[in-house]
């Protein structure tokens, strides 16, 4: 967490590390599989629980540009953490409240505080992927537009 936080992370690291994350969820989600004894519909709901911890980062992207990488990554490890940890019993369920619910909310939590407390990507680069909330334009695009060429009116046969 060091490393995201500070920003020492290497980039060529990245698809290494998301990959033994991926293993380990795989590992982890083969382990319920098989001895969670649960049915169908239970296991279906556990895989949703994960899935909807990446909505925040999905809106954060999009309208929160405040959002960092750091926040991102710990907000869905613990949102997902969590879920994991109700599904398979090792936490008590709160007010009989969907895992996958209360995993997004402390997702959320931890995405916000985080992101705060680490230094924001520079504004430039944030501006080149998201510009829903700001309608000035960009120093690079013009700010008005050519008129487009006319077009010869098609003649009617006669």
């Amino acid at each position: 967490l060091k490393m995201l936080v500070d920003g020492s992370l290497a980039a060529t690291s990245s698809p290494h590390i998301a990959g033994y994350l991926l293993m380990g969820f795989g590992l982890i989600s083969y382990l319920v599989a098989i001895f969670g004894g649960q049915t169908l519909v239970s296991l279906l709901l556990g895989a949703y629980g994960s899935i909807v911890q990446l909505l925040p980062l999905a809106a954060a992207t999009f309208f929160w540009p405040r959002a960092t990488k750091a926040g991102a990554i710990c907000g869905i490890l613990v949102g997902v953490g969590y879920n994991y940890l109700i599904v398979l019993k090792m936490t008590p369920k709160l007010w009989d409240i969907h895992a996958g619910i209360q995993g997004l909310v402390i997702n959320i939590i931890v995405l916000v505080v985080v992101s705060l407390l680490t230094k924001p990507m520079e504004i430039t680069h944030v501006r080149k992927f998201v510009t829903l909330m700001d309608t000035k334009p960009l120093p690079e695009q013009p700010t008005t537009r050519e008129p487009m060429p006319e077009t010869p009116a098609a003649e009617e046969p006669a």
